[in-house]
């Protein structure tokens, strides 16, 4: 049996990343790898590698307060389908209409959710502020490394993303805790954000203190039976997944290596395209998780570097 934490973060400096789940899992990796060894890095990746994943990450998700029925969700890709063949032709008329109104929400909340996880019809009357990020552009010029002088005409702009009052949540769904424990998995969740997250973490951009870990979670309503599961996180399908059907959005990912890879002669990974959060799958298998991790060399011609595909899913009636 599964468990759910949630992970709220208070953001304390500007973020120039994505905070995307697959993101996440690699920087908890580069940090476990400084805590407790390359050695006991590899065993736990190793797990994935094998379909026995210890826990699933989800993207971050605002919150207009401390409240967590106030967390936001991208509106889910629910298809559209007529309640009755015999209605006439002006109530469908306005119930498609209806829908494509429902369509323009870009994020609901957690109650709005769980009403759609039961199959209930969102109720869009409810009045929230939605939260979102404020940017700020800022300019700057390449340093010339053997001079540590400017370099002419370099001049490069770049957009952080802060928040006021508003609060970061990522859910953790445990699988294994035993091993969650083993590998000191909170301790190293909490490093990762406290430590700085994503591009220019050295210059202090991505700094953020963990206000709260809600060690069980209980806000999401599932059904206890259902075909079909709805991702909160990025995507990537594995056969295994038996996928019949699928309402989705998807966006190619052009990512980066961490650490010192980053300053190697071939930083890039391979281009991979993730389904997005908010997607719905029907599929012929009810399982705790989804997803899969790349194949060796898959992502990059360096070994030993995978991309974390595993979705943060839950069950959905549609």
């Amino acid at each position: 049996m599964s468990q759910i934490k949630l992970i709220r973060l208070k953001l304390k400096s500007g973020l120039l990343s994505e905070l995307q789940h697959d993101t996440i899992f690699g920087t908890f990796c580069w940090r476990m790898k400084e805590i407790l060894g390359e050695e006991k890095l590899v065993s736990f990746l190793d797990l994935y590698r094998k379909g026995k994943p210890v826990f699933i990450v989800s993207n971050g998700f605002l919150s207009s307060d401390e409240n967590t029925e106030n967390v936001f969700f991208p509106n889910p890709q629910i298809p559209y389908k007529y309640k009755s063949e015999s209605r006439n032709k002006s109530e469908k008329i306005v119930e498609f209409l209806n829908y494509k109104e429902k369509k323009k929400i870009s994020h609901i909340n957690l109650y709005q959710l769980n009403e759609l996880l039961d199959g209930k019809s969102m109720d869009v009357n409810i009045k929230t502020v939605i939260p979102k990020f404020d940017e700020d552009l800022r300019t700057s010029v390449e340093i010339d490394r053997d001079t540590m002088t400017a370099k002419k005409g370099k001049l490069f702009s770049y957009a952080p993303k802060y928040l006021n009052k508003y609060l970061l949540n990522v859910f953790i769904k445990v699988l294994d805790t035993d091993s969650y424990k083993d590998y000191k998995c909170d301790e190293i969740l909490s490093e990762t954000f406290a430590l700085g997250f994503g591009k220019k973490k050295s210059s202090g951009y991505g700094e953020m203190e963990v206000v709260e870990i809600i060690s069980t979670f209980e806000g999401f309503k599932e059904p206890e039976s259902s075909t079909a599961f709805i991702t909160l996180s990025n995507y990537l399908p594995s056969v295994d997944d038996k996928i019949e059907e699928g309402y989705y959005d998807f966006h190619v990912k052009y990512s980066k290596l961490g650490e010192e890879l980053s300053r190697s002669s071939n930083p890039f990974k391979r281009p991979i395209i993730f389904f997005k959060p908010g997607s719905i799958f029907k599929t012929g298998v009810q399982k705790e998780y989804y997803g899969r991790v790349t194949k060796e060399k898959e992502i990059t011609h360096y070994p030993g570097i995978v991309q974390n595909g595993i979705a943060f899913t839950l069950r959905i009636k549609i």
